[in-house]
């Protein structure tokens, strides 16, 4: 069953088993909800709300994944909610087709038959950069942090409170997972750094918790990154494919395997192959027309 809790002053957030959903509340019942969570948890996301007589006038999305605008077109027909993306991600979800930006490893008809909810149409789209969105005569403050995605985003409230998605994993979280996931890595770690240089009221994280000073969590997430760069690293002594790389990946670190699962661990190689390579910790070379990577030599 969800719950609601007062972050501060208009600033809430809508706890499930698997999310905080912050909203702010602008008055006459009506709130700017940032993200929707699951598809699955709607039904106690929406029964909360209406719990308290409060239905959703605006949604601010911080990235296009399954978790966060699960239920957009649900709040959108419910309420007349009208949605924020940034232009990417607009873009993005226009189409089964547009998304296999996000889901590159899988067919087109296999999104649409698994991710129909992530089609969705944006009412508003945002620019690159930081800024500022008014809604109601209520003015976010919009947080450029990319890395987790494409084009992530955060949102500060009227508040003084900031919402940072998945920028940092909570340290339960961090104990807890096997495996992190980014993008890029590279740009993670920069939105990190970035997000080090603020001093907001408090920072709400997706799948966390609320805190009041963000920077011990940075650090401990900014470990949490390396320690898995290096973990690869020390794979590829000798050459290795992408999926060489990708069923360590499952072996070593996956307590389920499923074809999904593979798939998407599948990206995680990717991306730390990708960092290795930004950061030339690695070389490669074609072997029988196939890619490979091992640890760069020092020369001498």
């Amino acid at each position: 069953m969800a719950t609601i809790r007062q972050v501060y002053g208009n600033t809430y957030c809508i706890v499930t088993g698997c999310m905080h959903i912050p909203f702010y509340k602008l008055g006459d019942g009506k709130v700017v909800l940032m993200d929707s969570g699951f598809p699955h948890e709607g039904d106690e996301i929406q029964a909360a709300l209406e719990a308290e007589g409060l239905s959703v006038q605006a949604i601010l999305t911080t990235h296009v994944h399954y978790d966060h605008i699960g239920n957009h077109d649900r709040f959108r027909e419910r309420y007349g909610a009208e949605i924020y993306m940034s232009a990417y991600d607009a873009g993005i979800a226009q189409t089964p087709l547009t998304l296999q930006a996000c889901f590159y490893a899988n067919s087109v008809t296999e999104i649409a038959r698994t991710y129909p909810y992530m089609v969705c149409r944006a009412d508003h789209t945002l620019p690159a950069e930081t800024g500022t969105v008014t809604i109601d005569g209520a003015v976010f403050t919009t947080l450029h942090l990319p890395g987790h995605s494409h084009c992530h985003w955060g949102y500060v409230t009227p508040d003084d409170v900031a919402y940072i998605g998945d920028l940092l994993m909570g340290k339960t979280d961090l104990e807890a997972t096997s495996l992190m996931f980014g993008q890029d890595w590279l740009e993670t770690l920069r939105s990190i750094d970035r997000i080090c240089t603020t001093s907001f009221r408090a920072y709400i994280l997706a799948h966390s918790d609320v805190v009041e000073d963000v920077r011990e969590l940075a650090r401990l997430n900014r470990e949490a990154i390396l320690d898995q760069m290096d973990w690869v690293l020390s794979k590829m002594e000798d050459w290795k494919s992408r999926q060489e790389v990708t069923a360590l990946m499952v072996k070593e670190r996956c307590r389920r395997v499923d074809k999904e699962r593979v798939r998407m661990i599948g990206r995680f190689a990717s991306s730390a192959i990708y960092y290795l390579e930004d950061t030339h910790q690695l070389e490669f070379r074609v072997e029988e027309g196939v890619l490979c990577y091992r640890r760069a030599r020092k020369e001498g």
